[in-house]
């Protein structure tokens, strides 16, 4: 064939011929080793979409606690001073100095969790108390890298140490514009520090008063303590204490500080508190053999639950007479007989 008949054959073809469609059975047959990055790509993208379908879905806002009592029942995040809470249950949570008491719902929620994190991050001096009546609370407390702490149902565990607020000197530094704008925010912020000042000023004579009632909390010893009356063995020893005494339980130990608290609950049908005499008489020589010259401060407490009297007990052991000890003792068991006072009323005592 000459270059004339070739050049004569190519004219009649049609300039946009479309190729015939392979069959199916060409498609099923590969000839090279399949491509392995495709399942990769595919996951990255799946991950991705559902990144952004996460991220524009309404996240739940925390609890806020700032001060007061709350009871919360429910599966939340909540939010005090210096912890944050993860809770599954039903927990009274109180934060110390309280200025006023909210039941069953929370105090506030803000629209930034990152911002109210910092906020609660910056309110020190104050101490979290948290009683676990359902459930359990996991307590991310202190810094970031911290061992969470885990309470179940009928534990309580204070976190933080209540103590006064520094004094912070007022005034703004000048900002060199005559911008109206500027001077006034230069102003509004001048008051609101001033109003700041003074209300820090209030709540620190407020805490000293705390403190000239309650006492300082007391550090735990790093001796001398007898093995029976360490947080580790002291609810141990005291059941195995009284379980021979009638009409007797344990309804609850704090172990927060220096020394243990142990608080008894009576069982038995008499109408007076003769029972809490027989029973520290019987308790004495397990005292004297634990102590050279114990000190035993001790407090009951009565109260009225469905037309049936609840009756405690609540006393504590230490080495020696020490005015600074039995005063912080003497306020923690009034705590603890207020609180008791407090769970009856609202019918969520649980005797252990």
């Amino acid at each position: 064939m000459n270059d004339e008949t070739l050049t004569d054959l190519l004219a009649d073809l049609p300039e946009d011929a479309t190729p015939p469609a392979l069959p199916d059975r060409i498609y099923a047959v590969r000839t090279e080793r399949p491509r392995t990055w495709w399942p990769a790509a595919a996951a990255l993208l799946a991950a991705a979409l559902a990144l952004v379908w996460l991220a524009g879905m309404p996240a739940e806002r925390p609890v806020v606690v700032t001060d007061g009592v709350v009871v919360l029942d429910g599966a939340m995040d909540v939010l005090v001073p210096g912890s944050r809470i993860v809770l599954d249950g039903r927990a009274r949570i109180a934060v110390e100095p309280e200025r006023g008491v909210v039941r069953g719902v929370p105090v506030e929620t803000l629209e930034d969790p990152m911002l109210t994190r910092e906020i609660l991050a910056g309110i020190a001096g104050v101490a979290v108390t948290i009683a676990v009546y359902e459930g359990s609370a996991l307590v991310h407390a202190g810094p970031g890298g911290a061992e969470p702490v885990e309470l179940r149902a009928g534990q309580r565990q204070t976190f933080g140490t209540p103590s006064a607020a520094p004094i912070l000197e007022a005034g703004v530094a000048p900002m060199g514009s005559a911008d109206p704008e500027v001077a006034r925010l230069r102003e509004e912020l001048a008051a609101t520090k001033k109003a700041l000042d003074e209300e820090r000023f209030a709540a620190a004579l407020v805490r000293g008063q705390l403190t000239a009632g309650q006492g300082e909390p007391v550090p735990w010893p790093t001796s001398g303590v007898p093995s029976a009356f360490t947080r580790d063995a002291f609810e141990a020893s005291v059941k195995a204490q009284i379980a021979e005494v009638p009409d007797v339980e344990v309804s609850g130990v704090d172990c927060s500080e220096y020394p243990c608290l142990a608080t008894l609950r009576y069982t038995g049908t008499s109408d007076t508190m003769e029972w809490t005499e027989g029973l520290m008489k019987r308790l004495e020589p397990w005292f004297d053999d634990q102590f050279p010259d114990a000190a035993v401060s001790a407090s009951g407490s009565g109260f009225k639950n469905d037309g049936r009297d609840e009756k405690f007990l609540t006393f504590g052991v230490v080495g020696g007479q020490d005015e600074a000890i039995d005063q912080r003792m003497r306020w923690r068991m009034n705590q603890v007989g207020e609180q008791l006072g407090e769970d009856i009323r609202a019918g969520v005592f649980d005797p252990q």
